[in-house]
């Protein structure tokens, strides 16, 4: 695991973000919420939560992708190595 996504996981791992299940998997970061949170709310408040939680990132910037769903649905979001997120996330289910 680089040492961005290293970094990306610890932080993500320590926010208050009730039952939410986060996964480092080869590629991306992957996390699971439950089924009754409402999917495309945390869709439009995941590019938000990213800007505010990049500062506290020191490596590196590198091309991360993060894939947010529960058992029926799923979205991604990349961010870039220039720090930039895209703010509509593409849908995957």
């Amino acid at each position: 695991m680089s040492k961005h996504k290293e970094e990306w996981f610890n932080l993500l791992v320590k926010q208050d973000m009730p039952k939410w299940q986060i996964f480092n998997n080869s590629d991306n970061i992957s996390i699971k919420v439950p089924n009754d949170q409402d999917l495309k709310l945390i869709a439009n408040n995941f590019p938000d939560t990213i800007i505010l939680l990049h500062p506290y990132i020191v490596s590196p910037n590198e091309e991360l992708v993060f894939i947010v769903g529960n058992d029926s649905n799923s979205f991604e979001f990349t961010l870039h190595a220039s720090g930039n997120i895209h703010d509509n996330p593409r849908w995957i289910s």
